[in-house]
């Protein structure tokens, strides 16, 4: 009878080993610290919901990417969460719904998701980030989008670069045209495939040039918004364009050294959002290190927010985690009081229980860099040459 491999796990989950699950737990530190320092304070929803509390408004949209079960205590459909952001907008409308506005608050947590893709194949991963709640100026917008780009140099991302876009701009697009629900999908999904090719190709009642021209605006924000401000448009897309331009100035001022691009075209992650929505690239990256933008919550106030995706950032700023630079070796005859007070000048102390033949040897094999000896800290260089 053939043994079962049971340390496998199931498709798009893995084991964080021990200098993998070290860096994340130090960015989620680093980065929550960075977002306290901005007066976000700290919130811990839990794994689970309820499927009605968590479907309700914003979340209804992601709904076809989370994990349900049925409950064997109460027989209630429940959600694995897929995104935390949904369940900030039930705390806020709800727990801390009379609490003074404009509410900040931060997160971190694990989600998971039933759909992967090429460069995303996880199901699941940790997301960290903040939310700026009850404020509907650009202010607002700004200040999330800088703190966003500062948390990730806080962590020693390099040349890190801003898309923005504008979920809603092509719905209001489509409300001055006469296509049917069918056509709207249809130009949705090329322009969300950049396949320009394709949306010439259509043939539709009515001209399609519009959303050609939203594609060929694609790069740096002047230049797009002189584009598409020598379109007819209606009114909302028009306040949605000087929105985004408000927005894009702020930022600019405040962050001169970082490249800006616009892509009114792109929809897919932004679903729920209402407003400007924005994600942040480095060229170290394969893919996006996090997203963020304007939405309503559960009980319809103004919202912006931010999500890291550690599974991205890890890959980039690991190099920047410190490791075992300063993980110490103890005799087995170094007392409680030594190695507390190693402990408390900021050593992680490793001991031993028996004594050994060779401490060099055993400090290597338990990932030290140094060795407490003769009353002091002693690094592996420094080891050697003594017991020569």
């Amino acid at each position: 009878m053939t043994k079962k491999n049971n340390i496998l796990l199931p498709e798009g989950f893995k084991d964080l080993l021990i200098d993998e699950a070290l860096a994340e737990s130090q960015l989620v530190r680093n980065l929550l610290d960075t977002f306290q320092k901005s007066g976000y304070e700290i919130i811990k929803p839990p794994l689970i919901e309820n499927e009605d509390s968590i479907l309700d408004n914003v979340g209804f949209k992601l709904e076809e990417n989370m994990f349900k079960f049925i409950d064997p205590k109460t027989q209630n459909t429940l959600c694995l969460r897929s995104d935390i952001t949904i369940q900030v907008s039930r705390i806020v409308s709800s727990h801390l719904s009379k609490l003074s506005r404009p509410l900040r608050l931060s997160y971190s947590g694990d989600i998971l998701r039933i759909k992967t893709s090429q460069i995303r194949p996880e199901r699941q991963f940790t997301q960290t980030g903040f939310e700026l709640i009850g404020e509907k100026s650009f202010d607002a917008d700004i200040e999330v989008i800088t703190l966003a780009v500062d948390s990730l140099k806080q962590v020693g991302v390099p040349k890190i670069s801003i898309d923005l876009t504008l979920p809603t701009f092509i719905d209001n697009i489509f409300e001055d045209l006469d296509f049917s629900e069918k056509d709207k999908i249809i130009i949705r999904d090329f322009l969300d495939k950049k396949d320009l090719a394709s949306l010439k190709k259509l043939e539709l009642s009515k001209e399609t040039d519009i959303f050609e021209v939203v594609l060929n605006s694609i790069g740096p924000v002047e230049n797009a918004l002189n584009t598409l401000n020598s379109l007819k448009l209606n009114s909302k897309a028009k306040d949605l364009i000087f929105y985004i331009n408000n927005v894009y100035e702020g930022i600019k001022k405040l962050l001169p050294d970082v490249s800006i691009t616009i892509d009114l075209s792109e929809y897919n992650g932004f679903e729920y959002h209402t407003g400007i929505g924005f994600t942040l690239f480095s060229p170290l990256a394969k893919f996006e290190l996090g997203k963020g933008g304007r939405y309503l919550t559960s009980s319809k106030e103004d919202a912006v927010g931010f999500s890291i995706y550690l599974d991205s950032l890890i890959k980039i700023a690991v190099f920047n985690i410190e490791s075992n630079s300063n993980r110490i070796l103890l005799p087995a005859e170094t007392t409680f009081q030594e190695a507390k007070e190693l402990r408390d000048a900021g050593w992680l102390t490793v001991k031993l229980f028996k004594k050994t033949k060779s401490i060099l040897i055993e400090a290597k094999n338990l990932r030290c860099s140094y060795v407490y000896f003769d009353k002091k800290p002693k690094s592996l260089k420094q080891m050697k040459k003594i017991l020569e």
